[in-house]
């Protein structure tokens, strides 16, 4: 992954010499940039129950808008209020048939069109560097949609849990999730009682008793290590915490 200072020399470099683009654009997937987040009005933002902010372009379509840094975003023509450091090629894969706007507002700016991000995506997939960080990511999304007071409680619930590294939903019928115990796998760094919390923070969510069918297993564990194999996305992961970025509200543009 490049650095900073690495990604936006390649930048400037693309923006005067339109033939580097390709170059560039293969090094920003592999990278990680910010993007402004959406949360529910009168809560807390958090990096679960926010959502990417795409802006509309003039003829409808799609963008979302990258920076690759706190300075590239202060800088932006449409300030927003939080921003999440997330890789860009994990971003793209879950936004398909979407365009993008890289550091809009700075001096060197780039726009990639879906036809563009839909091509680089395939050349890095041909070369066998397609990501695994997205299987079970249409079922999250379906989860947090449906079932958002939910997902929003049961985040919070988690991140308050030091020992609770991630989380797994095991339940692959969504339609049931609310009529039988939610199950779920917790990787903890060390062994803790949480099924308790876990049910206290869904009762609180729905107003009844619904118990928490909950698995705590260990990391290097033969559950982690089946897990890691099945290629199981967690709901939760304590690592995406320090990403979130709180961003001054009268943040000016430039």
């Amino acid at each position: 992954m490049a650095t900073t200072g690495h990604l936006e020399r390649m930048l400037k470099r693309a923006f005067m010499e339109p033939g580097t683009r390709p170059r560039f654009l293969k090094k920003l997937l592999a990278s990680n940039a910010f993007v402004f987040i959406q949360h529910p009005e009168g809560e807390t933002p958090t990096v679960w129950n926010s959502q990417t902010v795409a802006w509309i372009r003039y003829d409808g379509a799609e963008v979302i808008p990258l920076f690759t840094s706190e300075e590239a975003l202060s800088k932006a023509p449409m300030p927003g209020s939080s921003a999440y450091s997330v890789n860009v090629q994990s971003l793209l894969e879950a936004n398909p048939n979407t365009h993008c706007h890289v550091n809009p507002g700075s001096t060197y700016d780039m726009q990639f069109s879906a036809d563009d991000l839909t091509r680089a995506l395939a050349s890095v997939a041909q070369a066998g560097g397609s990501t695994r960080l997205m299987p079970g990511a249409a079922e999250n999304a379906a989860i947090a949609k449906n079932h958002h007071l939910l997902t929003s409680k049961l985040m919070t619930c988690l991140a308050g849990i030091s020992q609770v590294e991630k989380a797994y939903l095991l339940e692959a019928d969504l339609s049931q999730l609310l009529t039988r115990p939610l199950r779920i796998a917790i990787l903890a760094s060390e062994d803790c009682r949480i099924a308790e919390t876990i049910s206290g923070a869904i009762e609180g969510a729905y107003k009844s008793k619904l118990p928490a069918e909950v698995r705590v297993f260990l990391k290097g564990s033969p559950e982690h290590l089946s897990m890691k194999a099945a290629g199981t996305a967690p709901f939760y992961d304590r690592e995406w915490g320090p990403r979130l970025l709180t961003l001054e509200k009268d943040t000016p543009s430039q």
